[in-house]
C-alpha cells in the first residue's frame, strides 16, 4: 500500500514537473552522455540513496538519547529527516538520469534545505545543552574529588 502511494506522487509529480524541455541522458541528446554512463550515475546514486537510509535508521535506532537533555528526541527526528532526504535527493537524481525532471530534483532539495536547517538549529540546541550538562557533572565531579581529597589528608 505504501508503495502505491510513492508511485502516485511520483507520478503526480511527473505531471506537475513536466521533463519535455530538458535533454536526456539516457537517450543520449545530453550531450556527451551515453547509455553505460548513465546507468552507472543512476546505480551511483541509488547506492547513495541506500547509504543515506541505512545511516539515517542507524541513527534513529541505536542513538543514545540522554533522559537529562531536553530536546534531544526533537533533534534526533530533524537529524534524521535531513539524512533521509538527502538520500531521497540521490534517488530523484537517479531518476533524473531516465526521465530529466529537474524541477522534481530542485524542488526535493528545497524541500530539504529547510529540512536541513530546522535540523542544524536543533543541533546547535541540542549541543549546547550537552556541554552545559558536561560541565556541570565535571564541576561536581571535581568537587567530589577536591572533598575525598580533604578527607584523605585529614587521615593521616
Amino acid at each position: 500500500l505504501w508503495t502505491i502511494g510513492l508511485g502516485t506522487l511520483i507520478t503526480l509529480a511527473f505531471v506537475i514537473f513536466p521533463s519535455e524541455r530538458f535533454a536526456s541522458r539516457w537517450e543520449g541528446t545530453c550531450d556527451g552522455w551515453q547509455p553505460w554512463s548513465t546507468v552507472w550515475s543512476a546505480v551511483v546514486d541509488v547506492g547513495h540513496w541506500w547509504a543515506y537510509c541505512a545511516i539515517a535508521f542507524v541513527l534513529l535506532r541505536r542513538h543514545p538519547i540522554v533522559a537529562s537533555i531536553p530536546g534531544s528526541r526533537n533533534t534526533l527526528f530533524w537529524m534524521f529527516a535531513f539524512i533521509l532526504g538527502c538520500g531521497l535527493g540521490h534517488l530523484c537524481d537517479a531518476a533524473t538520469n531516465f526521465c530529466p525532471n529537474y524541477y522534481l530534483a530542485l524542488t526535493w532539495k528545497s524541500i530539504n534545505l529547510i529540512v536541513g536547517t530546522i535540523a542544524l538549529f536543533h543541533i546547535d540546541k541540542s549541543l549546547a545543552r550537552i556541554f552545559k550538562v558536561v560541565e556541570q557533572r565535571r564541576a561536581a565531579h571535581d568537587a567530589r574529588v577536591l572533598e575525598l581529597e580533604s578527607l584523605v589528608s585529614k587521615g593521616k
